[in-house]
C-alpha cells in the first residue's frame, strides 16, 4: 500500500491500451474515485495505481466521449439516409403537388384507343396507356395502368354516378 497524505479528491485509473486488426486502436479505462484522508496510509491505494492530476483526468474524459462518439457513427449514418430518403419523397410529392393543376389541364383521358392513366399524368407528366383487366360487370370496367400499375374501377358508358 501506499501512504496518502493529500486531501484533495483524486482519482485512480486504470489504463489498458488494446489493438485490433491494424490501426485499430482502442483505448478503454475505469476510473475508481477516492477521496485522499490524512491517514498515515490510505487502505484504498494500490501499488497499480496511478493518481492522475487535473489535466490528465480531463484528458482522459475526452478521450471518453470520443469514443463514445465514434460508436454512435454508424447509427447516425443509417438514420441520416433514412431522413434523406423521407425528405426525398417529400420533396417530389411537393413538386408534384404545386404542378397538379397545371396537369390537369393537359390531361387527355383517350388518345386513339387507348384509355389513359390519369395518376401517371398527374404525378409525373407522362402518358401511360390502361389495359382492360378481369371482373368487368354491367355495373363496373376495372383498368390497370400498364406502367403504374394502377387499378380503376370505371362505370360502363351512359351510367350515372351517384354523389
Amino acid at each position: 500500500m501506499i501512504p496518502c497524505r493529500r486531501r484533495d479528491f483524486t482519482q485512480l485509473f486504470e489504463l489498458v491500451i488494446w489493438k485490433g486488426a491494424p490501426g485499430d486502436w482502442s483505448i478503454r479505462g475505469s476510473f475508481r474515485g477516492r477521496e485522499h484522508h490524512r491517514s498515515r496510509r490510505c487502505p484504498h491505494v494500490q501499488s497499480r495505481a496511478i493518481v492522475m492530476s487535473l489535466s490528465e483526468q480531463l484528458v482522459e474524459i475526452a478521450t471518453e466521449l470520443a469514443i463514445e462518439a465514434k460508436g454512435n457513427v454508424a447509427d447516425l449514418e443509417r438514420k441520416l439516409s433514412a431522413i434523406e430518403t423521407a425528405k426525398s419523397e417529400i420533396e417530389a410529392r411537393l413538386r408534384t403537388g404545386k404542378h397538379a393543376l397545371e396537369r390537369l389541364s393537359g390531361f387527355v383521358s383517350m388518345r386513339g384507343s387507348d384509355l389513359q392513366c390519369p395518376r401517371c399524368w398527374i404525378n409525373n407528366g407522362f402518358t401511360a396507356s390502361l389495359r382492360s383487366i378481369g371482373g368487368d360487370t354491367k355495373m363496373t370496367h376495372n383498368f390497370r395502368c400498364n406502367t403504374c400499375e394502377s387499378d380503376f374501377n370505371l362505370q360502363p358508358e351512359g351510367k350515372t354516378k351517384e354523389i
